[in-house]
């Protein structure tokens, strides 16, 4: 069985490829609230707003509990975890089979859960009881051992994703920003639409057509168009008297 979670010199886990979102109240979340994306795609943290020597030693922490909780499977014998698993959710939940006896309950979870993390198994519980499960889950009916073997499955994703998160955020750099341009006042653009209006009516003047209010270049293409057709009737007219 190979690692169960990739380590800080695990390229994926050092790329600047942004890793899938975790929870929102997650340590990760907190700290890549204050990361910006780059032109290239990359990501860092505005100079001055880096990871402080606290902060990494609290990523280092969190780190190596969820590699620890990764680390501790149920044993192949079950071990007091699927007892205690059988036990609650036996006591907790009415039963979907009403024939079904303890024992049948525990053999379920003994084929179920051996493998999984021990830590994970007990969050899942933890969320059955508490009614923080996915709401696909019975409130009332108890979990079938396959339901809580895909709900400890679902917490160790969730477990890796953030060691993965941290790491990724560990390797981000620290970049000084352009200073923004200055934007100009709404009294400067106007200053700018005045001087262009009256450029425009000037060259409009010296090309015999008639001031042309808009700036836009639609206008002044309908604008000179309507004044040359009024200029060709008005040459037919003449013609005709």
């Amino acid at each position: 069985m190979g690692p169960l979670i990739p380590t800080p010199s695990t390229p994926a886990a050092c790329s600047q490829r942004k890793p899938s979102a975790a929870a929102g109240n997650s340590l990760s979340a907190a700290i890549e609230a204050r990361t910006i994306r780059l032109d290239a795609g990359a990501y860092a943290y505005p100079a001055g707003r880096g990871l402080t020597q606290a902060e990494r030693r609290t990523i280092a922490h969190t780190m190596a509990d969820i590699a620890g909780r990764l680390a501790q499977p149920v044993p192949e014998d079950g071990g007091q975890i699927v007892a205690w698993v059988a036990g609650q959710v036996h006591t907790s939940f009415k039963a979907r089979d009403v024939s079904a006896t303890k024992q049948q309950t525990y053999d379920g979870f003994l084929i179920a859960l051996p493998g999984r993390s021990e830590p994970a198994v007990r969050e899942a519980v933890r969320r059955l009881l508490r009614d923080e499960a996915p709401p696909e889950l019975s409130r009332t009916f108890a979990p079938t051992p396959a339901e809580v073997s895909k709900l400890t499955r679902s917490i160790e994703g969730e477990w890796r994703l953030e060691h993965d998160r941290l790491a990724w955020l560990v390797g981000l750099p620290e970049v000084e920003l352009p200073e923004p341009e200055p934007q100009p006042t709404p009294e400067e653009m106007e200053r700018v639409r005045e001087r262009v209006r009256r450029l425009t009516a000037g060259a409009a003047s010296r090309r015999g057509l008639p001031p042309i209010e808009s700036t836009g270049a639609h206008a002044r293409v309908a604008e000179a168009t309507e004044a040359r057709k009024k200029a060709r009737a008005a040459s037919e007219t003449s013609a005709h008297e």
